[in-house]
C-alpha cells in the first residue's frame, strides 16, 4: 500500500501564527510586568498602617531606620509628640544624625546607632543598645514599602514593634520597580536565613 504525505497547502501560515504569538507575548510582557509590579508595591505598602490606638505614655521609644531623610523628620516629629519616649536613629547618614541632634532633645532621649548597614543590623544593633523586653512598645519608622521586612526583623530581635510607615518612595517607575524587587527578594532572603518568622509578616492580632 502506498503511503501518502499530506502537505500543508500553505506552509507560511504556521510560521505566521507562531511569529504572531511571539510578538504578542513580547508586547504584552511589559504590561503584565507593570501590573504585577504595581500589585506587589501596593501589597507591601498597605500591609501595615500607622499605630494610633496606643496611649502616648505607653510608647517606650521611636526607632527611625536610616535610608531617607523623610523617615528621620517624621521620627523627630513623633518624638516631639511622645515627650517621654526615646528617639533612636539607626543606620542613618551623618547628615540625618546631625539633623536629629540639632532638634534639642535632652541628654539620654536621643540614641544614635551608627554601625548598621542593613535592616537586620538595624534590629540587632538596636537590641544591643536598648535591651528591650515585651512590656515595652517601640514605634518603628521606615518607608511603607520596607515596613513588612523591618517589623519582621525587629520582632525577631525581641522588640514589641509597632509600625509607623512613611510614604517616601520616588515617583519614577524605574526606582519603584527596584525598591519593590529589593523588598520581595529581601523578604525571601530573610525568611530563608531565619531573620523573620514568616515570609510576609502581618499585623499583630
Amino acid at each position: 500500500m502506498a503511503i501518502t504525505h499530506t502537505r500543508n497547502p500553505n506552509p507560511g501560515v504556521g510560521a505566521f501564527f507562531s511569529s504572531a504569538a511571539f510578538c504578542a507575548a513580547f508586547l504584552l510582557a511589559p504590561t503584565l510586568w507593570a501590573k504585577t509590579r504595581a500589585y506587589l508595591t501596593v501589597e507591601l505598602e498597605s500591609r501595615f498602617t500607622r499605630t494610633n490606638s496606643v496611649p502616648s505614655d505607653a510608647i517606650t521609644g521611636i526607632i527611625a531606620l536610616g535610608g531617607s531623610h523623610q523617615r528621620i523628620v517624621e521620627a523627630v516629629r513623633l518624638a516631639q509628640h511622645y515627650r517621654n519616649a526615646m528617639l533612636v536613629v539607626t543606620g542613618a547618614s551623618p547628615e540625618d544624625q546631625d539633623y536629629a541632634k540639632a532638634q534639642g532633645f535632652t541628654d539620654g532621649r536621643l540614641v544614635l546607632e551608627q554601625r548598621a548597614k542593613t535592616t537586620f543590623q538595624n534590629a540587632i544593633f538596636s537590641r544591643q543598645l536598648l535591651t528591650p523586653d515585651q512590656h515595652q512598645k517601640w514605634l518603628i519608622v521606615t518607608s511603607a514599602i520596607h515596613m513588612p521586612r523591618a517589623i519582621g526583623a525587629f520582632r525577631q530581635a525581641g522588640f514589641f514593634a509597632l509600625p509607623w510607615p512613611v510614604f517616601d518612595r520616588p515617583e519614577l517607575d524605574s526606582a519603584t520597580t527596584q525598591m519593590t524587587l529589593h523588598e520581595v527578594f529581601g523578604l525571601l532572603d530573610y525568611r530563608l536565613l531565619g531573620r523573620i518568622d514568616s515570609l510576609f509578616p502581618a499585623p499583630s492580632s
